[in-house]
């Protein structure tokens, strides 16, 4: 008895093979990573409170009184540690969960950056979506046109 693999199952296979060869796989995981990063620093800000400065030295020092290993404050794409904290608005001022709450430059992965919110989530933004965001962050779904 001859085996036969299914045109199906061929093609399948065929195109797998082909995602995976041209899929930027590493620059994923490199995304992936600073996104778990960003939610551990955005985690400690919320129970130790916000760094004391907006220099790569405060969110050391911040890291280190908060248990944060200093290898995981850099982001692995870049090899810098230059994620932006948000200071939070003043009293009486909107905070919600579509607030930003720490971004990173787009240029840690080219072509956009990983954003975190108040209300835990994070997301890579591209392009004119980034822009948009970090161009305000605590209110950038009031914009003309914007979709939160």
């Amino acid at each position: 008895m001859r085996f036969r693999i299914p045109l199906i199952v061929a093609i399948a296979i065929a195109v797998s093979v082909v995602v995976v060869s041209v899929w930027p796989l590493p620059e994923l995981g490199r995304r992936i990573d600073c996104q778990s990063t960003m939610k551990r620093i955005a985690t400690a800000a919320k129970v130790y409170g916000l760094p004391d400065g907006p220099d790569e030295a405060a969110l050391v020092r911040f890291g280190e009184s908060a248990g944060i290993p200093l290898d995981e404050l850099y982001c692995q794409s870049s090899g810098k540690c230059n994620y932006i904290i948000v200071p939070r608005p003043p009293a009486g001022g909107q905070f919600d969960n579509r607030t930003v709450v720490m971004y990173e430059p787009k240029s840690n992965h080219g072509d956009g950056g990983n954003v975190v919110f108040a209300d835990g989530h994070t997301t890579f933004a591209r392009g004119a979506e980034y822009d948009r965001i970090v161009h305000s962050p605590t209110h950038w779904w009031e914009e003309e046109g914007a979709h939160p």
